[in-house]
């Protein structure tokens, strides 16, 4: 018989399965082909380099080729509709982030997808702290002596990021809430000028990645005063979190999490689920995370669906305050 035949035969005695048998010989046949795993950014950014490593593990754990697709745009959100409308068999797949699940159903008005309706979870994959860092020009050696200054001289402290809508800006957001205080937001187009102003002093503040900014610490250029997660990061263990510093219920995580669209067969959804969490645990895919700033955070796709239903809720309340809308 030849393969289109088999193909055939396959087809037909899974559809002639009541709904519980053909799901479970479609889990056995799983996967019978390439799978497409959308970045819903540019190539070379963490979610592109984290993706190429997993895709690369899973590849080897599933005998079928991974393929990695660029669809950036708007924040993440161009690539994480088109996953959105996939077929739910299991061949689409994307690593989700609070950029495109937690933060854009407020920012953008008009999404095209619901985070959490329109998404099969399958695993969190890690969180990565930013860090508060501040030039040396600005008289505080901590968190208490910065706010202090920072309401004593509202509007003149700035911070930079990436762009307007991005976990940096809305870390000053949150700041800015939580502290009281008034700091002023100058987006910039990409990491590296954010950073040039920062290290010469014409921004004061910025909450980036730990790894960007751990050598600017280290020499002594920037003085950090606390990581912007909820916990303690392994990347620089003795540094606090804000929270701990003086501000309670500070949590801006970046986090990543394995998801595709929503009604994926529960027998493929462990497939799944098993492999990307024994892909996240080999030397290659701990290094790609450890590169990144990444602390490893697994979940079941239960726990992963309650996560992004809390975070989407939390930026929710934060960004309506401070009106913030990209279109």
């Amino acid at each position: 018989m030849n393969s289109a035949k088999k193909l055939f035969a396959l087809f037909l005695s899974i559809a002639g399965l009541p709904g519980g048998q053909a799901a479970h010989a479609q889990a056995q046949a799983y996967p019978s082909r390439p799978i497409t795993w959308v970045s819903p950014w540019t190539a070379g950014g963490g979610n592109d380099i984290l993706s190429r490593a997993l895709a690369e593990q899973l590849s080897s754990r599933l005998g079928q080729t991974v393929v990695v697709e660029n669809r950036p745009g708007a924040t993440g959100t161009i690539g994480t509709a088109q996953v959105a409308r996939a077929a739910p068999d299991g061949y689409t797949l994307t690593l989700a982030s609070a950029a495109t699940h937690a933060t854009a159903p407020a920012i953008y008005s008009k999404l095209s997808y619901d985070p959490v309706k329109d998404f099969t979870p399958i695993t969190l994959v890690a969180t990565v702290a930013n860090v508060l860092v501040v030039h040396p020009s600005v008289p505080a050696a901590n968190l208490k002596e910065l706010i202090a200054y920072a309401k004593a001289h509202p509007n003149q402290l700035n911070y930079s990021s990436v762009g307007a809508g991005s976990i940096q800006h809305l870390s000053g957001v949150m700041f800015n809430q939580l502290a009281g205080v008034e700091t002023a937001h100058v987006p910039y187009k990409g990491t590296a000028p954010a950073v040039v102003d920062l290290l010469a002093g014409r921004v004061q503040m910025a909450f980036e990645s730990l790894p960007t900014m751990l050598p600017h610490i280290r020499s002594g250029a920037l003085r950090a005063i606390g990581v912007t997660t909820s916990a303690r990061s392994q990347v620089l263990p003795e540094l606090p979190t804000l929270a701990e510093a003086g501000l309670p219920g500070f949590d801006a995580s970046l986090w990543y999490a394995v998801m595709g669209p929503a009604g994926i067969p529960e027998p493929v959804v462990k497939t799944l689920h098993d492999s990307v969490v024994a892909s996240l645990k080999t030397p290659e895919v701990m290094r790609r995370l450890s590169e990144q700033g990444a602390d490893l955070a697994t979940s079941t796709p239960a726990e992963l669906a309650a996560f992004v239903r809390k975070d989407t809720e939390k930026w929710a309340g934060f960004i309506k305050r401070a009106g913030v809308k990209l279109d």
